[in-house]
């Protein structure tokens, strides 16, 4: 093999003059009224939402306890409203925010309705 062939590039400009996908865009490149579909999508999954409230020390029986979930208002176990958060800017990473330093307007998310274990969060189907 040639070492060239199979050089890893970490420097951004290298890796997106040899053609890779461009990894996030610069304040310059943003317009007001522009819409960014992110994918892939992603299935929440009850372990992960699981895992995410032990790692957290979020024990609050609606994320962990089915019988006590099931009595709620919701009638089933919810999903972690930090993990959502997690997720969906994880997933604009690679089209907003790759090229940031940090993601601004936080206080301006918005988390209208419940989210449920084997809940797809897909561009059609927002979280």
């Amino acid at each position: 093999m040639n070492e060239q062939e199979h050089q890893l590039h970490t420097d951004q400009a290298e890796r997106e003059a040899s053609g890779a996908h461009p990894y996030g865009r610069y304040l310059e490149e943003f317009e007001v009224g522009d819409v960014y579909e992110h994918w892939p999508a992603k299935t929440i999954t009850e372990s992960e939402d699981h895992l995410f409230c032990l790692l957290t020390m979020n024990h609050h029986p609606l994320h962990i306890n089915d019988v006590y979930a099931s009595k709620s208002q919701q009638g089933r176990n919810v999903v972690a409203g930090p993990y959502v958060y997690s997720l969906v800017f994880g997933m604009t990473v690679n089209d907003v925010s790759g090229k940031a330093i940090a993601n601004l307007a936080t206080d301006d998310l918005i988390h209208p309705n419940p989210v449920f274990h084997g809940t797809p969060c897909t561009p059609s189907r927002r979280c």
